[in-house]
Parts: structure tokens; C-alpha cells; sequence
């Protein structure tokens, strides 16, 4: 199934659903998120998705915890 294919599918899906037109990309960018969200890796995502691991954590660092907060949820957890 080709990039052309998928997108025709998304579009109808879509307008049926009542939903706005959403990029293919918002696919891929929603699911990211996601995962790294839920505690998956930045390795294993960015291997996942086919990018460096920099470019991942580069473009979706902001939406994981700082590392400072987990070491003070953790302290405050003892």
C-alpha cells in the first residue's frame, strides 16, 4: 500500500468520522508522542520510526518529564 493509497483511506475516514483533515505526519507525530509519554525510550522510539535518536529527542524532549522532577518524585516517594 502506497503513501498515495493511505491518504485517500485517511481522508475518507476522516470526512466520515466528522473529523478535520489530519496530515499523515500528525499520525506519526501523535504516536511519538505517545510513547514517550508512557515511559518508551528515546532509543527504541527513534529506532521504531526510522530516525536518530538526537533528532527524536531533539524534536519531542519537551513532552518528557524533566530529569530533575523524576529524581525529586523519587526522594519524595523514599
Amino acid at each position: 500500500m502506497g503513501y498515495s493509497e493511505i491518504r485517500r483511506i485517511v481522508i475518507k475516514c476522516s470526512k466520515k468520522a466528522g473529523l478535520p483533515h489530519i496530515k499523515i505526519h500528525g499520525f506519526r507525530h501523535s504516536c511519538v508522542s505517545w510513547l514517550l509519554s508512557k515511559g518508551m525510550s528515546y532509543r527504541t522510539v527513534a529506532r521504531w520510526v526510522g530516525d536518530t535518536e538526537s533528532v527524536v529527542l531533539e524534536t519531542y524532549s519537551h513532552l518528557v518529564p524533566d530529569e530533575k522532577d523524576q529524581i525529586a518524585n523519587f526522594l519524595d516517594e523514599l
